[in-house]
């Protein structure tokens, strides 16, 4: 994380933000730790554009704004407030303490297979969110997951997310719109993005979180698409033997390659991963408490 000089501390940004440090650097845009202290000193996350005066990108952070108002949820980045005028251009955010989902397990080390179930449900809740409201991601990732605490992560980053209607168009992808290594088949031919393309990117995050390495790592451009193939799918119970199968099953399917094998929505995949772990967590009481009654007749 870098620092911020003490002059920039003391001075108030647009009168009104303590600048604290930076949390991320963009060609576009810089995110900074600082404190609202028009608002009782809360922290927030400021995302101010780099270049000033460029009306695209103006837009572009009012577009964010508006997806950010129009699917509010527990478990998407709040939006406080969004100032576009004259030279400043600027997004006030909820600040997630514990960082992205990479910096989270940087500390951590390794998730645990119930808190990987707990963060999967959330971020698919949130994406089901955005699904209700016509809105797609298009860029889900660990750098797009923020954990809030232990027990409770927040979907941001929805500067390249699309509004209900909005076609996807190839030259997007040539131009850098959302991450090649998280993209599903359908969008790296230009086919557009749906609901099932979001879920394919949760299936690799997930894969790439609880394996400790990405799916695709080290493959050449031009076979990021056979990559992809069904045959060549890893289950991730066999990278990481802790993961439970059913689990492993449900990653595995969001990362099908064609889309109607996926799950076909997010609601779908979180009834799933409630019932299989409601399920096993049924036989491990079971279990217990036959290994206590046990004990009491012996």
């Amino acid at each position: 994380m870098d620092n911020v000089t003490k002059e920039a501390r003391v001075k108030l940004f647009d009168k009104r933000y303590q600048i604290l440090s930076i949390l991320g650097r963009g060609s576009q845009s810089v995110v900074y730790k600082a404190i609202d202290v028009g608002k009782k000193n809360k922290e927030v996350a400021l995302k101010v554009l780099v270049r000033k005066k460029d009306k695209k990108l103006t837009e572009q952070l009012r577009k964010e704004a508006l997806i950010l108002v129009s699917c509010k949820h527990k478990n998407i980045i709040q939006l406080y407030d969004f100032h576009a005028l004259n030279e400043l251009c600027y997004l006030s955010l909820e600040y997630a303490p514990y960082g992205d989902l990479n910096q989270y397990l940087h500390k951590v080390k390794k998730l645990t297979a119930e808190q990987a179930v707990l963060f999967l449900i959330q971020t698919a809740e949130a994406l089901q969110a955005m699904h209700d409201a016509g809105i797609y991601h298009r860029d889900v990732k660990p750098d797009n997951i923020l954990v809030a605490n232990p027990s409770l992560i927040k979907l941001g980053d929805l500067g390249v997310a699309s509004l209900p209607g909005e076609e996807f168009l190839l030259e997007e992808l040539r131009k850098g719109v959302g991450t090649l290594s998280y993209m599903p088949p359908e969008v790296l031919v230009g086919k557009g993005f749906t609901q099932r393309s979001d879920l394919y990117a949760l299936g690799v995050t997930f894969w790439e979180v609880l394996a400790g390495t990405h799916p695709f790592e080290g493959v050449p451009l031009l076979k990021q698409l056979s990559v992809r193939e069904d045959k060549n799918l890893v289950p991730l119970s066999k990278k990481n033997p802790e993961v439970p199968q059913y689990l492993s099953d449900a990653i595995l399917k969001l990362m099908r390659f064609k889309p109607q094998d996926r799950f076909s929505s997010a609601e779908e995949l979180i009834k799933f991963l409630k019932k299989k772990g409601a399920s096993k967590q049924s036989k491990t009481v079971s279990k217990e408490e036959v290994n206590k009654e046990e004990k009491k007749k012996s």
